[in-house]
C-alpha cells in the first residue's frame, strides 16, 4: 500500500501541494490530473460565505493511504461519500468504514489535527468535503446546536459518523448533477451544501437522541441496510415485498416498520424518490433521450415522470438538460 502525506495551512494549499506532486493543472476553482498514480476531477469554491466546498473525484491506481494536513483555523470538516468505499483507520472507535455498503457515509471532525483515510487501487472516491470555521458556524446556526458546541470546539482529536439518509442522498446527487453545468453551479452548489449540513446535524441530533435507531437491534438495522441496496441496484424491476420477506426473515409488518423507521419513508416512496434521483443523474449527464430514460426506470407515462420530476427537483427534465448543455 503507498503512502501519500499532504500538507498545507488550507485546502487551497492542499489542492496546490496535490497538482505540483502528480503535475496536474489548477484554476480557480477546478483542480484536474491525469497521472499514472491518479486521476482526480475536483470543483472547489473557497470562503463563500463563510463556507467552503469541494466536490471530489478520484481514482489511485494501487492501494493507498492518505493523509492530510488540516487547517490552521478552527473548521469543522464534513465529508459525505458517495458510491465509494472509503477507511479511516485508528480513530477511537476502532477502524471506520464509509460508504454505501456500510452503515455509515458521512464523517464530522474538527481540523486540528491531520486526517488519515485509506483507499483501495483503482476504485473511483466520489466525495462531497463542506468546511465551515467555527466563527461562521455560529453566525449559520443561532446556537440552535448548541449542545453540540462541547464537543466541536474540542482541541482533542474527534470524529463523529452517521449514515446518509435519502434527503441527504437527494441533495449530494443534485451537487454532482450540477458539477460540470456552464452557469448558476456555485450558487445552486453552495444553496445545497447549506442544506445537506443542516441535514447531516439534524441526523447527527437523532443519533445522539436515539440509542442506535430506537433500540432497534443491529441485526434488523443490518437486514434494512442491505434491503435499502438492493432496491436501489434494481430500481426498474425492484424485488416485491414477498420476496424480500421470504429472503430476509421478517415479517411483513415488520419489514415496513423497520424500513420507514431507518430509511424515513416507505418503501415505495424510497424506490420513487431513487428513480428520480437516477433519473436526474442521466438527464444531467449523458444525452440519452428524456424518453429512454423515463422508460429504463420503470415509467411509462412520460408526462407523468416529467410532472414527478418537477415535483422532486422544481425543474422539468427538459429544462435541466437545456441547462447543463
Amino acid at each position: 500500500m503507498k503512502k501519500y502525506s499532504f500538507k498545507g495551512n488550507s485546502l487551497r494549499d492542499l489542492y496546490a501541494s496535490f497538482t505540483e506532486d502528480f503535475n496536474g493543472t489548477w484554476t480557480d476553482d477546478t483542480l484536474k490530473i491525469d497521472d499514472k498514480e491518479v486521476k482526480m476531477d475536483v470543483s472547489y469554491y473557497q470562503d463563500i460565505f463563510g463556507i467552503t466546498v469541494a466536490v471530489n473525484e478520484i481514482i489511485f491506481s494501487d492501494d493507498a493511504t492518505i493523509e492530510l494536513a488540516q487547517d490552521e483555523e478552527p473548521t469543522l470538516l464534513a465529508r459525505f461519500i458517495v458510491d465509494s468505499e472509503l477507511t479511516i483507520p485508528n480513530t477511537k472507535e476502532g477502524d471506520i468504514s464509509l460508504g454505501p455498503k456500510h452503515e455509515k457515509g458521512a464523517i464530522l471532525c474538527n481540523t486540528y489535527h491531520p486526517i488519515i483515510f485509506e483507499l483501495k487501487k483503482d476504485q473511483k472516491l466520489k466525495w462531497i468535503s463542506i468546511r465551515v470555521p467555527f466563527a461562521e458556524w455560529d453566525k449559520l446556526t443561532k446556537n440552535k446546536f448548541s449542545h453540540l458546541d462541547t464537543l466541536f470546539r474540542s482541541k482533542d482529536p474527534w470524529l463523529v459518523a452517521t449514515i446518509i439518509n435519502t434527503s441527504m442522498e437527494k441533495c449530494i446527487d443534485e451537487i454532482f448533477g450540477y458539477k460540470d453545468a456552464d452557469y448558476g453551479k456555485i450558487a445552486f452548489t453552495l444553496s445545497k451544501s447549506i442544506e445537506l449540513s443542516y441535514l447531516f446535524l439534524v441526523e447527527l441530533m437523532k443519533v445522539g437522541k436515539e440509542s442506535d435507531k430506537l433500540s432497534m437491534m443491529r441485526s434488523d438495522y443490518d437486514v434494512i441496510v442491505n434491503i435499502k441496496q438492493e432496491l436501489s441496484e434494481n430500481l426498474m424491476n425492484p424485488p416485491k415485498i414477498d420476496e424480500l420477506t421470504k429472503k430476509y426473515g421478517v415479517s411483513t409488518t415488520k419489514l415496513r416498520s423497520n424500513f420507514k423507521q431507518v430509511v424515513g419513508m416507505p418503501i415505495h416512496q424510497y424506490i420513487m424518490q431513487q428513480r428520480f434521483v437516477k433519473a436526474y443523474q442521466k438527464v444531467s449527464n449523458t444525452t440519452e433521450p428524456i424518453t429512454s430514460i423515463a422508460m429504463d426506470l420503470g415509467f411509462s407515462n412520460t408526462a407523468h415522470f416529467s410532472d414527478g420530476f418537477k415535483k422532486h427537483f422544481n425543474i422539468t427534465p427538459s429544462q435541466l438538460r437545456n441547462n447543463v448543455k
